[in-house]
């Protein structure tokens, strides 16, 4: 995805990631860089809300400086996905333009960040919780990132690739023998930007939806704006 512009007042992307147990957001400007990010929480019904205006307010825009909103799809906290979801329709009807909107995936931008940070890495496999007995999976195959899939925890012994886990909030259990943790850093999505497959445009916003490879598609619902 290239956010290339000469023009300082337009191409600005409103990043909001809820996966977690706190909220991320930020504005990245026309040239990709943040003009302010924030992390907050936990709890993204009392903190996702408070955390954009005060991205707005540290950046000097507003609402209306919004030409497209990068968003989390999951997987991860389904309460969470689902408030950042509804306040995104809801600035989408507030703002008096059309507005963008592009996903990605936390597993997969985990990936992105994880060939950035190791060039001679071609094969890997990226665990992070699901329920019980089960993981959220991923493969590298020759630098490419695949797609998120559920995989038996009793599946990934003898596993020839590197093992890499990715923690969540409510972990069910222990990641394999010699798994690699590695950290969750939607900050760091500015980096990857032009990742290939990384971003999706999504006339309707879609949230992850565990259980395989299938997405649910967000409905419209009434949600209070705030101050925004």
């Amino acid at each position: 995805m290239h956010l290339p512009s000469d023009n300082p007042d337009t191409n600005h992307s409103l990043v909001i990631d809820c996966s977690e147990g706190e909220v991320f957001c930020g504005l990245l400007g026309p040239s990709g860089q943040w003009l302010s990010s924030k992390q907050s929480g936990p709890g993204a019904l009392e903190a996702l809300f408070p955390a954009v205006a005060s991205v707005f307010h540290d950046a000097g825009k507003s609402l209306q400086s919004v030409d497209r909103f990068l968003y989390c799809q999951g997987p991860g906290s389904v309460l969470g996905l689902r408030l950042g979801a509804m306040a995104i329709e809801t600035w989408c009807r507030l703002a008096q333009k059309q507005v963008e909107r592009m996903s990605y995936n936390s597993l997969q931008l985990t990936a992105a960040l994880l060939l950035l940070d190791n060039k001679e890495l071609d094969n890997a496999l990226l665990l992070a919780d699901w329920k019980k007995n089960t993981w959220h999976s991923l493969r590298i195959n020759n630098r490419t990132i695949g797609q998120v899939s559920p995989i038996a925890a009793a599946n990934t012994s003898g596993e020839d690739y590197p093992i890499y886990h990715l923690p969540r909030r409510k972990g069910w259990q222990a990641p394999p023998t010699g798994a690699c943790t590695l950290p969750y850093e939607p900050d760091r999505l500015n980096a990857v930007l032009d990742a290939p497959g990384l971003f999706e445009a999504t006339p309707v916003l879609d949230l992850y939806q565990s259980g395989g490879n299938t997405f649910a598609k967000w409905n419209q619902q009434r949600h209070r704006s705030g101050s925004l």
